[in-house]
């Protein structure tokens, strides 16, 4: 998918790049990729970064509109699933706020039932400034 990504959209003719993929070791679930020169965003967290902001935001929305040849999709229910087990962790860490926690879920259920329909997007889930050079 790295390999899509860099090739179709992202490669070093793209203002805004991917690392370039090198290859894959299945057995230890890692990709490899060409190391590139660059600090951190989270390095350039400042309160004049706005700009800097605006155009990682813009990379992102970029990369949310590619129809990306994905196999894998990620629900509302998928979501919701990972919260109950975070916070199944909370409960089990902070005892006495377990009728507290049950609200937080469930009032996250409830909202999660409003949200409409929407066709299938490539989406970034897990996205830190870390992330971005």
């Amino acid at each position: 998918l790295q390999t899509w990504f860099w090739e179709d959209s992202f490669g070093d003719d793209s203002d805004v790049r991917v690392a370039e993929p090198l290859g894959v070791v299945e057995a230890f679930h890692m990709t490899l990729q060409r190391a590139v020169p660059g600090r951190g965003l989270e390095t350039l967290l400042t309160p004049d970064a706005e700009p800097l902001m605006a155009r990682a935001a813009e990379a992102v929305h970029r990369f949310h509109r590619l129809p990306a040849p994905v196999s894998r999709r990620h629900t509302v229910a998928d979501e919701l699933a990972i919260l109950a087990r975070q916070l199944g962790a909370v409960r089990g860490a902070l005892p006495g706020c377990e009728g507290r926690l049950e609200r937080l879920f469930a009032a996250c259920t409830a909202l999660a039932a409003t949200l409409p329909d929407a066709p299938d997007a490539t989406l970034h889930r897990d996205f830190y400034p870390e992330q971005v050079l």
